[in-house]
């Protein structure tokens, strides 16, 4: 049974009154939603959709007009702010379109009047920024075969597995790499191949390290993560050679989102954070 007969009822339907988030997975239903369901949440309720070639979903201010409301009483939100396009049935995609004039910014992008991107598979928490100081959160999961609600209790015990397996001598590296974030620098930015190589030679037991082995060490990294799915690792991902730090950069908020990266690291380099997190 593919995706579209899998699908009972109108094309896009209201989310339960009783979801009041989507980042623990889509609503239950029975029967349960067909992989690449669309799920569609802001603070005044949200939508479903089915898997259809060309559905759109739509959202703004102007909650007569259209299918989600987001920022009804902003008058920085479009009536019209912006819309979420199916292209193809079973193996489509989900792509977001901004048909307004405040900024869409999305976990890798951010999307001004006129421009789109299509959404990965899963959760994704998208913004409207209405001002410097005001933003209104729109929640999305794509449903995929394997999606399902979280059901961890309160009182279980923390998951603190990281998401990417790195081997020891690319661990040391990266955490050389990432040291002003660990060290919790304002505007932190990767530290230069060079000088990562000069402290890795300083750490007991370590010698031979040059810059070329350094970015050799990040390289393998990068392409690995980039071929399981991170956007934004390779300078094809880029419009431009002018792109500076950005790569690296990219990379090291993906270690530090995944786990694979923390403050503790820092004694590998014998260094120590300037500030303390609490424990959980």
């Amino acid at each position: 049974m593919d995706e579209d007969s899998a699908w009972v009822g109108p094309s896009i339907q209201p989310l339960p009154h009783t979801v009041r988030t989507l980042a623990d997975g889509p609503p239950e239903r029975n029967p349960s939603l067909p992989a690449g369901s669309l799920c569609v949440l802001a603070a005044e309720g949200g939508k479903v959709a089915a898997p259809r070639d060309l559905l759109s979903v739509t959202f703004g201010r102007h909650r007569p007009a259209v299918d989600v409301c987001v920022g009804g009483k902003d008058g920085h939100v479009s009536r019209l702010q912006g819309s979420l396009t199916r292209y193809g049935n079973a193996n489509g995609e989900w792509w977001i379109r901004n048909e307004g004039q405040a900024t869409i910014r999305t976990p890798t992008d951010r999307l001004v009047a006129g421009q789109q991107c299509v959404l990965p598979e899963g959760y994704t928490p998208l913004f409207v920024v209405a001002s410097a100081k005001r933003q209104f959160l729109l929640e999305v999961l794509i449903v995929t075969p394997f999606s399902e609600r979280s059901s961890v209790g309160p009182d279980a015990t923390t998951d603190r597995s990281a998401f990417w397996s790195l081997s020891r001598r690319e661990h040391m590296v990266l955490a050389a790499l990432a040291q002003n974030y660990l060290l919790g620098v304002r505007n932190p930015q990767p530290i230069s191949a060079r000088q990562a190589a000069i402290d890795l030679n300083e750490v007991a037991g370590e010698s031979g390290w040059t810059e070329r082995k350094v970015q050799n060490v990040v390289l393998t990294v990068r392409l690995r993560l980039s071929e399981a799915g991170v956007p934004g690792l390779l300078r094809e991902d880029f419009p431009t050679d002018n792109i500076g730090n950005v790569i690296n950069h990219n990379l090291i908020q993906t270690l530090l989102d995944s786990r694979n990266l923390a403050a503790s690291d820092l004694h590998i380099l014998g260094l120590e954070a300037h500030w303390s997190a609490p424990r959980i």
